[in-house]
């Protein structure tokens, strides 16, 4: 994995595993889990992803789509084609036990949070949505923090 590489995408779920007691009461069952992807996108000209100050955009995929918050609001797009040629890196940031029914009303009620009127260059844009969405997703802080400079407003603690 060097710098610019895209590696293999992950496998799309686990499946979930029961065991059964006698009695038909579950010995063991391991939870279904689904991927999470993290999206890395320069978010100009230049080829800034593997900088001292990479200027990116970033993106969440779970279910073969990819979700980021600009200036149009949340978004949804195919994996990797948020903007294609800018894409820079996809990497594994955890799991989550969210299903895709409750994705979907999440989404909507990210919707309502983050419209595009409130996006910031500095604080409140689609790396500060990413961090937001994966603690939704339980996965708490695993973006690398090389990839959230922007974040958070110029004068924050």
């Amino acid at each position: 994995d060097g710098p610019g590489s895209m590696p293999s995408r992950e496998p799309v779920k686990k499946k979930t595993i029961r065991a059964w007691k006698v009695t038909g009461e579950p010995l063991i069952q391991k939870t279904e889990t689904t991927p999470v992807t993290l999206h890395v996108y320069d978010a100009i000209h230049l080829a800034t992803a593997e900088s001292a100050l990479p200027i990116v955009h970033l993106g969440i995929e779970l279910f073969d789509r990819e979700f980021s918050f600009g200036e149009a609001g949340v978004r949804s797009t195919r994996p990797g084609l948020y903007d294609a040629p800018k894409h820079r890196r996809r990497m594994l940031v955890g799991h989550t036990h969210v299903r895709k029914k409750e994705l979907f009303n999440m989404i909507l009620q990210l919707k309502k949070e983050w419209p595009g009127e409130s996006y910031r260059l500095l604080g409140n844009n689609c790396q500060t949505f990413a961090v937001e969405f994966c603690e939704h997703l339980g996965l708490g802080a695993c973006i690398p923090d090389y990839y959230l400079y922007f974040s958070k407003p110029l004068f924050s603690p």
